[in-house]
């Protein structure tokens, strides 16, 4: 075979790699994204990113996360030029492209693509006429923008806990409480009955030569509906703090967890969770009689159909490491629940 016919051979082989997918990843030969969980990079020219406009960007991306012991941002930023925008972070699972050409853009227009360079990649692109238009819509965008990376960060970690977590584990959780969720793999049921489950997931990671424990865990509760004055704060906040006094016991004689309220306010956040009405909760909790805490994140979903409430709630104990990742993990798995009827 000549140089060229193998040439030719070879560059129509590699477009077949690279446009082939599922309807899962989108393209299936694509890598899987480089770079960390919550890494964003943020591709546009220099001016731009020191401008009021840049310096308010970075701002909102970078705003501390609620819940958390220590200070820690939404996301981590990289910024790229046209000339920095190199392989390395085309493949990173998160991008912001912000782009103006008077020539090519009329009006400035927010578009999201999936699977561009990597597998279970989200690319936002957001394009206008002038710098002037631009700032002025990214301002308008970046609530949509950060709900937008948020959701590809979840959503890249239940697709693992989909293909690699234990289907046994998830089917005892459907029995017992009537509703489909995708939990870790290293997952396991340390409680069970048809009103309340925990998961658990126990695991150490290597540190300055030091072997450092790191917990998380998930308590679901499955309690009777009849009004929204459940969902009130005070009612709330009882129905979560007696469940974790009765079902998650601490390493010692009457030792429990509990919710913090002398360290950090609760917050709570009304939204719309696949169509029903549903609580948000974060915070801090503490074990009581011993010394341990650490952030949490809790779910209450409103099942009209069944006249019960849903109730979730994740938390994180990693002492010696950041808690943010760890915290999304178990907020990705509780975003995943889907009701049996819907």
């Amino acid at each position: 075979m000549g140089d060229f016919l193998k040439s030719f051979v070879f560059t129509v082989l590699a477009m077949l790699f690279v446009s082939c997918g599922d309807e899962d990843d989108g393209k299936r030969f694509l890598p899987t994204p480089s770079g960390q969980p919550g890494e964003v990079v943020i591709k546009c020219s220099k001016g731009f990113w020191a401008s009021n406009y840049g310096d308010t960007l970075q701002r909102m991306l970078k705003t501390p996360v609620h819940g958390l012991p220590q200070r820690e941002s939404l996301f981590d930023l990289h910024h790229a030029t046209d000339n920095t925008f190199s392989r390395v972070f085309k493949t990173f699972g998160n991008i912001l492209i912000l782009e103006v050409d008077e020539g090519r853009f009329t009006k400035p227009e927010l578009k999201v693509e999936r699977n561009v360079w990597a597998q279970r990649q989200a690319v936002v692109r957001l394009t206008a006429s002038s710098r002037k238009e631009l700032g002025e819509s990214l301002m308008e965008n970046m609530d949509k923008i950060i709900e937008i990376l948020n959701k590809a960060e979840a959503n890249r970690i239940a697709k693992k806990h989909k293909d690699l977590g234990s289907e046994k584990t998830n089917q005892k959780i459907n029995e017992l409480l009537g509703i489909k969720l995708y939990t870790p793999k290293d997952a396991y049921l340390a409680h069970e009955d048809s009103n309340a489950v925990w998961i658990r997931v126990e695991r150490t990671k290597r540190e300055g030569g030091v072997e450092h424990q790191i917990s998380q865990g998930i308590l679901l509760l499955k309690t009777p509906y009849t009004s929204l004055e459940q969902l009130n704060d005070y009612a709330i906040y009882n129905l979560l703090d007696s469940a974790l006094q009765e079902l998650i016991p601490g390493p010692v004689d009457d030792s429990y967890m509990k919710i913090d309220e002398v360290n950090m306010d609760v917050r709570f956040e009304q939204v719309n969770y696949r169509g029903k009405y549903a609580l948000e909760m974060t915070g801090l909790w503490r074990m009581h009689g011993y010394m341990m805490g650490g952030p949490w994140y809790a779910l209450h979903i409103v099942d009209d159909e069944n006249n019960r409430l849903i109730s979730a709630f994740g938390y994180v104990y990693a002492p010696q490491f950041s808690k943010r990742e760890y915290r999304r993990e178990v907020e990705a798995v509780i975003n995943s629940i889907t009701i049996n009827n819907e």
